[in-house]
């Protein structure tokens, strides 16, 4: 059971970071092609549409992070 724990320490700030990532490129990527197919209108649809998914993005990180540190801390529950 500690190695799992141990494993599960490490794991989910991993996948948290790399899931993070690969939004935050794909996201420049879409705007970088778009950018390039349509210079006037439709890039700046994507960059507000990327603005967007940048701050839910931030909240789902905080999210996680508060609940991995909540499950991760000891709790004396006294009922």
């Amino acid at each position: 059971l500690f190695v799992i724990e141990l494993i599960g320490v490490i794991v989910r700030p991993a996948s948290l970071s790399l899931r993070l990532m690969g939004n935050i490129f794909g996201d420049h990527t879409v705007f970088g092609i778009m950018s390039d197919l349509v210079p006037l209108v439709v890039p700046s649809i994507f960059l507000g549409l990327g603005i967007f998914v940048s701050f839910l993005q931030a909240f789902v990180f905080t999210l996680l992070s508060a609940i991995y540190i909540a499950l991760s801390v000891a709790h004396d529950d006294d009922h």
